[in-house]
């Protein structure tokens, strides 16, 4: 029995406007920039008071859906990976109420209500294993369903310390099918899961999202020129 091809289509993020320099913060703390720099980047990204993992990953899903023109009725399957969530009981239920809601004031239609919404759990790795899961619903009872994996982390340490500037905070959604419009095949899969791990979940490595805006585009423009498709515009905002 041929294994299943199930794999990425798309991908779409959101991080929060409200950015620290690092050049600045170094001024504050005494430490030197050069050093910081090298090793983290130039800034980090930090939530908004109306802001938190749900929001977040709440934006990057409805982008996701608008930019690939996603039906929300053929969504079987929307998984939440994260380590900054706060509600142990309800999770990704309230990432989809949140995209319900805004699918309703644009006039389309909602998630369907048959959508599992599980919630992954676990520092660094929640996203893979919420990908892994994915993958896993479409080879067995997700036929001719679609399936959407949002990451989403706050990382934050204490002021002035040594992990104060890895801190960061952002979202990344990705459209997962069982016959990709990127063609990946299952290793191209495993070599896009491990970026992914290191820098959606970033809270112990590094925290500059910049840097995972530039890894989506770049795996959105090698994807896709692979798959010989149009490439939609990506927002990351």
């Amino acid at each position: 029995m041929a294994r299943p091809n199930s794999g990425i289509s798309g991908f779409a993020s959101y991080m929060p406007p409200h950015r620290v320099q690092l050049a600045q913060w170094c001024q504050w703390t005494g430490d030197q920039f050069d050093k910081i720099h090298n090793v983290v980047g130039n800034s980090f990204r930090m939530c908004g008071a109306n802001e938190n993992a749900y929001t977040m990953a709440a934006t990057a899903v409805l982008r996701l859906i608008e930019q690939y023109d996603v039906d929300p009725q053929s969504i079987g399957y929307l998984a939440l990976g994260t380590e900054s969530s706060t509600d142990n009981s309800a999770g990704a239920v309230i990432v989809k109420g949140m995209v319900n809601r805004a699918l309703r004031e644009a006039g389309r239609s909602e998630i369907s209500r048959a959508c599992e919404v599980p919630e992954f759990k676990h520092a660094c790795l929640g996203g893979v294993y919420a990908l892994k899961a994915a993958n896993r619903y479409l080879a067995t009872d997700g036929h001719n369903r679609t399936a959407i994996v949002v990451c989403a982390d706050i990382a934050e340490y204490e002021r002035a310390s040594s992990g104060e500037p890895t801190q960061g905070a952002g979202a990344v959604a990705m459209l997962v099918e069982a016959e990709p419009n990127c063609c990946l095949s299952n290793w191209m899969l495993a070599a896009v899961l491990r970026p992914i791990a290191a820098l959606t979940f970033a809270s112990r490595s590094s925290a500059s999202w910049d840097k995972l805006r530039t890894l989506i585009c770049s795996l959105e423009t090698f994807l896709f020129s692979t798959a010989n498709t149009p490439q939609p515009a990506t927002s990351t905002r």
